[in-house]
């Protein structure tokens, strides 16, 4: 019905709210925690698969463009 599957969707999910935690200043290991993924290296997989880039080198985009 939305064109993706129910693990794509929740993929998608689980990285907005990651993003937005990661926005806020949290710590990598309580974000993947917090966006139910059981490690902190799987969290990152998936973050690099989804995004291209690690969550830390993320947020240290965001901090060079000023947007965080």
């Amino acid at each position: 019905m939305v064109g993706i599957t129910p693990a794509d969707f929740l993929t998608r999910v689980r990285m907005v709210l990651a993003q937005r935690l990661l926005r806020q200043g949290r710590p990598v290991a309580l974000v993947a925690d917090e966006a139910g993924y059981g490690s902190q290296p799987a969290f990152s997989r998936a973050f690099i698969r989804e995004t291209g880039t690690s969550p830390s080198a993320w947020v240290r985009s965001l901090a060079a463009d000023g947007t965080a």
